[in-house]
């Protein structure tokens, strides 16, 4: 079962006690849940944002120049600026069409024959519609 969860405010406390309830109380099943991370692990985020901040703005920056998700600290500006050009790239094709990480619709399928999976992130609310409907596209019949 696919359930997204925000890692920050009162959705994610509410996420976190609701796995907890159905893995722990719930004698629904003998399979373990694993819970497994969006960005990075299903999706290339970065590499989507890479690529459309090098063509935006003229930049030359890698994948490997970030080393957190303050984008800002990596490309410059305030962090202000930082959300506002996120916000700009939820709005372009470049996001529209992020591909998944080679070899991890594989990898869910197999885990799926295991285990009830959940799908944990830290994406913003204004993009919770694209990042299911992304999920649905890119991993069906696991969710």
């Amino acid at each position: 079962m696919f359930f997204i969860a925000s890692i920050i405010g009162i959705p994610s406390i509410l996420a976190c006690v609701y796995w907890w309830y159905r893995s722990f109380l719930v004698p629904n099943t003998q399979r373990p849940t694993i819970a497994c991370d969006m960005d990075e692990v299903l999706c290339d985020f970065l590499g989507a944002l890479v690529a459309w901040h090098n063509a935006t703005y003229g930049t030359a920056l890698s994948k490997s120049d970030f080393k957190s998700y303050q984008f800002h600290e990596t490309w410059g500006g305030t962090l202000a600026e930082g959300v506002e050009k996120v916000h700009a790239f939820f709005q372009t094709p470049y996001f529209a069409q992020i591909k998944p990480m080679p070899g991890a619709a594989e990898a869910m399928a197999e885990l799926k024959s295991r285990a009830n999976l959940v799908v944990v992130t830290s994406r913003q609310h204004v993009i919770a519609e694209h990042t299911i409907d992304w999920l649905g596209r890119y991993y069906p019949g696991q969710g």
